[in-house]
């Protein structure tokens, strides 16, 4: 899966709303692309608290790989420079 941005918003000082199209892939092909909306929520740090997808509950900070969270940790990194 790639994620592209599509649409970046600012909901307030500590939090951004991210649109991307999501490009999936099998064996190299393209077979579904979809927009997934995230909100980043930041700390008093400028560091993220959570990381949200639009209509879920889950915490994509507490849950997911560590090698989808440094992905997503880096990207909101560069959404509060």
């Amino acid at each position: 899966m790639t994620y592209n941005v599509k649409d970046i918003k600012e909901i307030n000082s500590s939090a951004v709303k991210v649109t991307f199209n999501v490009d999936m892939y099998i064996d190299e092909k393209l077979t579904e692309n979809f927009p997934e909306t995230y909100i980043f929520s930041y700390g008093n740090i400028n560091t993220i608290e959570r990381v949200i997808e639009k209509g879920k509950r889950e915490n994509i900070v507490e849950t997911a790989s560590a090698s989808t969270l440094r992905t997503f940790q880096e990207f909101g990194k560069k959404l509060i420079k």
